[in-house]
């Protein structure tokens, strides 16, 4: 049931920028989850915005799937990108 909350504990950290933290997401280990540290957040509202633009078609960009509710806020799910030999 998609209303669940995804828990995302420690183990799951896969790093952290200046806006957001990334997490493996346990439902699908080829995607991450990345929850902003505060609510509305400009950078975020940005590249939601620009992949709009992009009409979400660029093979360039991280495939987006949405959002989820988790044990740590709102997440953003995105296809999680891995070096070529791991």
């Amino acid at each position: 049931m998609e209303s669940d909350i995804v828990d995302l504990p420690d183990d799951l950290f896969i790093g952290k920028g200046l806006h957001k933290a990334a997490y493996v997401d346990p439902r699908d280990r080829t995607r991450c989850i990345k929850v902003c540290f505060h609510e509305n957040d400009p950078d975020l509202e940005r590249e939601l915005k620009y992949r709009h633009w992009c009409h979400r078609e660029s093979r360039m960009l991280p495939a987006y799937y949405g959002t989820v509710r988790t044990s740590r806020g709102t997440g953003y799910v995105y296809e999680l990108i891995h070096d070529f030999d791991s």
